[in-house]
């Protein structure tokens, strides 16, 4: 999922006053895990290059997976409460008048 959409995501569903809070932590988080990341997936490359080639991508799948396993528990923890509002076709007229 592109960067933007998840911040936009986010955005939508924390209070106003936390947002700065909120993407300020998703930037960080997403650079600690490009300095973490990238050397142990390196490592773990070069050490099972001999024996198992794909090891790497089986461990970054199995991430991944766990990764979207916990977006979807915590997504619907927080969408409770969440309603959207129906708009009614004479308020989309009204606010909707192009010249």
């Amino acid at each position: 999922m592109p960067i933007p959409i998840i911040r936009s995501l986010l955005s939508q569903k924390v209070h106003r006053s936390s947002h700065g809070m909120v993407l300020t932590s998703l930037q960080l988080s997403l650079k600690a895990a490009g300095v973490g990341f990238d050397p142990l997936f390196n490592k773990i490359y070069q050490l099972t290059l001999y024996s198992c080639p794909g090891f790497v991508f089986l461990i970054s799948s199995i991430v991944t997976i766990v990764a979207i396993i916990l977006i979807r528990v915590l997504d619907s923890g927080l969408a409770v409460g969440f309603k959207y509002q129906q708009v009614h076709a004479e308020e989309e007229a009204e606010t909707s008048s192009y010249p």
